[in-house]
């Protein structure tokens, strides 16, 4: 998946999601390599590759307690999984772009959302996620 191209992608993703890749619509790198994919059932996903850490699991944990909260953020569908020695892949929904334009009642979304956070995450290690 990490440099033999489209098939293997495809035949990856079919193995762990049951489902082909039709098409890569999104591809970035930084930290992680980020691939938008477009499954052959129609779901759209994000395939992350990282290098293997506890911050991935620290970031994993952190991500599913935020979702079983109710906070509004992409589900982790897989992962951390192994892809290759010292790389592992989550996937989770494709979210579309948000709009750049901030509401008027910004501060105070922004203010409730990041108490919420400290709340859920209130048990995380902070060393897990350096």
């Amino acid at each position: 998946m990490t440099s033999s191209g489209d098939a293997a992608l495809s035949a990856w993703c079919r193995e762990h999601l049951g489902s082909g890749a039709a098409r890569v619509f999104f591809e970035a790198s930084s930290m992680s390599r980020v691939r938008g994919v477009l499954l052959e059932d129609g779901r759209r996903i994000a395939v992350k590759e990282r290098e293997a850490s506890g911050r991935v699991l620290a970031c994993a944990r952190a991500q599913r307690a935020a979702a079983t909260a109710g906070i509004d953020c992409p589900a982790l569908l897989l992962g951390p999984v192994g892809l290759a020695p010292g790389t592992w892949v989550t996937v989770e929904e494709w979210r579309e772009d948000g709009s750049p334009e901030l509401p008027p009642e910004a501060p105070e979304r922004y203010a409730a959302l990041l108490r919420r956070l400290v709340v859920t995450l209130a048990d995380a290690e902070p060393e897990a996620f350096a």
